[in-house]
């Protein structure tokens, strides 16, 4: 049978399981936003430093093809 505190009851606890829920969002989305913000401040320093380190490593490579190459016309 439905008794009037039963039905009270059961609207209270629905109603704060629903408060909990909406709660949990903006929670969890306040969350979200301030990990993409710290992963795209991330994103941003290690794409310069791979490029970096690209360019770099890419020189040296080629320093000894281009002293490899001079030498020839350097030492007749």
């Amino acid at each position: 049978k439905f008794t009037p505190a039963g039905l009270v009851g059961a609207v209270a606890t629905g109603a704060a399981i629903e408060l909990t829920r909406r709660g949990a969002g903006v929670v969890s989305d306040k969350i979200d936003d301030k990990m993409q913000e710290e992963f795209n401040k991330f994103s941003v320093a290690t794409s310069k430093t791979v490029l970096q380190m690209f360019v770099r490593d890419f020189v040296l490579g080629m320093l000894p093809l281009v002293a490899l190459w001079l030498i020839p016309t350097i030492l007749p």
